[in-house]
């Protein structure tokens, strides 16, 4: 059981679902893994390399040295996690696969009736992150499945969902056209990466599926620790 790990905020994460983060930590320390979350850390090169610039090498060297110390980072975002693990590839982990190889603690059943899973691109092609995370979602006592096409792009892409705003729509619209379907049921839809969120939450508003709810899979566990009162 791996007890340390050093933890990336991300820009993204950090400036617009900087909640994703504490409750990433609070499901970390619940599992009794000590959390270290280094001071000054820089953008990962996502951005960048998402718009074809050249990377950062100072913020890369920088974050090098800030977690060279650490065994084991993680990140609650996707498109972190396979850019830092272009530099150290054995170990930087996206946190939910990282949950998923532990012995967790189970939490109390999430007020839904299904959980459909995404996976994020960044995860399932770069990190090769290709099976759901099984483990860390029985922890959430609700019925739960792969999305129709979880493996396919939903059109955020990166900067994608803004270069190619009519295609991207055209990639979610396809990708969520299953849903309206079941709105007989207290549905959520789960992934991982604040990206993809954006792009499904937009979705779902602009659809009116008020019988779907978006989440990102440390905010599932987090809530239901919070059920079974663990915090």
């Amino acid at each position: 059981k791996v007890n340390h790990v050093g933890y990336f905020t991300g820009c993204l994460t950090e400036g617009v679902y900087r909640e994703l983060n504490f409750a990433t930590i609070r499901i970390l320390t619940a599992n009794q893994i000590q959390v270290d979350v280094p001071k000054s850390q820089k953008c990962c090169g996502a951005v960048t390399s998402h718009m074809g610039l050249p990377d950062s090498l100072s913020d890369k060297m920088a974050n090098s040295v800030l977690f060279q110390d650490h065994s084991i980072v993680v990140s609650n975002t996707s498109g972190c996690s396979f850019e830092l693990s272009k530099s150290n590839p054995n170990k930087v982990f996206d946190v939910i696969y990282f949950l998923n190889s532990q012995a967790l603690l189970k939490g109390a059943p999430l007020p839904a009736d299904h959980i459909f899973v995404d996976l994020p691109c960044h995860s399932y092609h770069g990190l090769k992150n290709q099976k759901p995370p099984t483990n860390f979602l029985n922890q959430l006592g609700v019925e739960w499945s792969l999305a129709p096409n979880a493996d396919m792009c939903c059109g955020a892409g990166g900067s994608y969902q803004m270069s190619h705003t009519e295609n991207a729509d055209q990639i979610i619209g396809d990708k969520g056209d299953f849903l309206k379907a079941l709105k007989d049921k207290r549905i959520i839809l789960t992934t991982g990466n604040p990206v993809c969120m954006m792009q499904w939450s937009r979705y779902v508003k602009e659809q009116k599926l008020t019988h779907v709810t978006v989440k990102h899979f440390a905010e599932l566990l987090d809530e239901s620790y919070r059920l079974a009162k663990i915090y």
